[in-house]
């Protein structure tokens, strides 16, 4: 468990070894994220049913690449906001 986890601890949900985090969460911890300078290597999207868990590729955000040098944060936000209210986010950190 990271720092973030332990701070969320109980606001988020397993499916395996993945962390997902309702909406309203993610935007919460990228601000925590923001607020303790934690590096955000990417995100994925999922819509959660009784039968699956799925991410499609428009719903994956990748931030790892070595020739970004952008404000993670900032794009996170706009990222997660322009997804629908019923999804949840891996946000993958370092």
């Amino acid at each position: 468990m990271n720092e973030i986890e332990k701070i969320f601890e109980g606001r988020y949900i397993k499916s395996g070894q993945i962390t997902l985090y309702p909406k309203n969460v993610a935007l919460e911890v990228i601000r925590e994220c923001r607020k303790l300078s934690v590096n955000i290597l990417g995100i994925d999207g999922f819509i959660i049913s009784e039968k699956h868990t799925q991410s499609n590729l428009e719903d994956i955000i990748d931030f790892s690449s070595i020739s970004f040098f952008g404000n993670a944060c900032d794009l996170s936000e706009q990222f997660i906001n322009e997804r629908p209210t019923d999804m949840y986010f891996e946000i993958v950190i370092r």
